[in-house]
C-alpha cells in the first residue's frame, strides 16, 4: 500500500484545520483511510529563532569601551 502525505503550513488562524477538515471528508468518501494530527511548532520554532538571534548579535556586536 502506498502511503502520501499532505502537510499545511501557516499563521494561525489562516484556516488550515478548516481546509484539511473538509480534505479528510472528501477523502473519507472516496473511501480512503485518513490520520489526521495537529503539531503546534511556534513555541519550537519561536526557542529555536530566539536563539539564532543571540548567536548573531553575540558574534556580529562592536563593542566599545566608553
Amino acid at each position: 500500500m502506498r502511503y502520501k502525505l499532505i502537510v499545511f503550513v501557516g499563521p494561525q488562524g489562516s484556516g488550515k484545520t478548516t481546509l484539511a477538515s473538509v480534505l479528510r471528508i472528501l477523502l473519507e468518501r472516496k473511501k480512503r483511510r485518513v490520520c489526521m494530527t495537529k503539531l503546534d511548532t511556534h513555541a519550537f520554532f519561536t526557542k529555536i529563532l530566539g536563539e539564532i538571534l543571540i548567536k548573531i548579535v553575540k558574534e556580529n556586536a562592536i563593542y566599545e569601551k566608553f
